[in-house]
């Protein structure tokens, strides 16, 4: 295995470390920035918005955001179910030696770190979930994101098409924009086409874990927020008024409160 600095700049990532490193043939890109303890964040579908969001976390914390494989500037491997991603998240955290963590994840990734933490919770020192995708709520379906036009899909993220706005066309160029999304929405597809046990097995994620979700989440809405919470053994919840499904991106405050929460665990 092999851990290098890459200059080459991602859009969204700036004030970030790009590291890479190769696992088991799987060339895995990560940013990383600030000290302190540990924090390992999933992103959801797409990539194309970065993590600057992040920063204000690693003035108190070390923040590593991978690129998960399939997507952003890491490698398409042999991975397509999520318990994939588990496996190849479980030799991430060997290889860098992080021990502990805060592990938060949005969307796809917030189903990803819910699976992560079902069966490795001692890992883990507390989990933030944001608009977590896996569990089946017919009352709160929201809108599929698959087969969405690019303009479509951003429009579905965000209550405020500024945030979003460095990230798109026509600050990207139009086709390269298009082409990442159509490869991260096929990586996206595979995995959360894979079977999940999230409605079985929540309960045995043994660490405090703390909801977030936007007030206009029309993605994921956030009537979901309350079936996530019933299942979950030490669950808090924070509803964040006036913001959609990328509430990060929206929100510093919610940041504010994900670093408060990951501070007194």
């Amino acid at each position: 295995m092999t851990d290098t600095a890459a200059a080459t700049p991602v859009p969204g990532t700036e004030g970030f470390e790009r590291r890479e490193i190769d696992l088991f043939g799987v060339k895995t890109v990560y940013f990383e920035a600030g000290q302190g303890p540990t924090v390992v964040y999933f992103h959801g579908g797409s990539t194309f918005h970065g993590f600057r969001w992040a920063l204000p976390l690693a003035k108190r914390f070390r923040v590593i955001c991978p690129h998960h494989p399939g997507f952003g500037a890491s490698d398409d491997p042999r991975i397509g179910a999520m318990e994939h991603y588990v496996l190849h998240y479980l030799d991430f955290f060997d290889a860098l030696k992080l021990g502990q963590v805060h592990l938060a994840g949005a969307s796809m990734g917030g189903r990803l770190a819910a699976e992560f933490a079902i069966g490795h919770s001692d890992r883990l020192k507390s989990l933030v979930l944001c608009s977590p995708a896996g569990l089946d709520i017919p009352e709160h379906t929201g809108v599929n994101p698959m087969g969405m036009s690019p303009a479509e899909l951003v429009e579905h993220l965000v209550e405020d098409l500024a945030v979003m706005s460095p990230y798109t066309p026509p600050v990207v160029p139009e086709a390269v924009f298009a082409k990442r999304l159509r490869r991260e929405g096929m990586a996206a597809g595979k995995a959360m086409m894979s079977p999940t046990g999230l409605d079985h097995w929540l309960h045995r994620i043994a660490v405090p874990t703390l909801l977030v979700w936007g007030e206009k989440d029309k993605v994921l809405p956030v009537g979901r927020a309350k079936a996530w919470a019933e299942k979950l053994p030490k669950a808090e919840v924070s509803i964040i008024p006036g913001v959609g499904h990328a509430t990060f991106d929206e929100s510093p405050e919610s940041v504010r409160i994900v670093g408060d929460f990951m501070a007194a665990h």
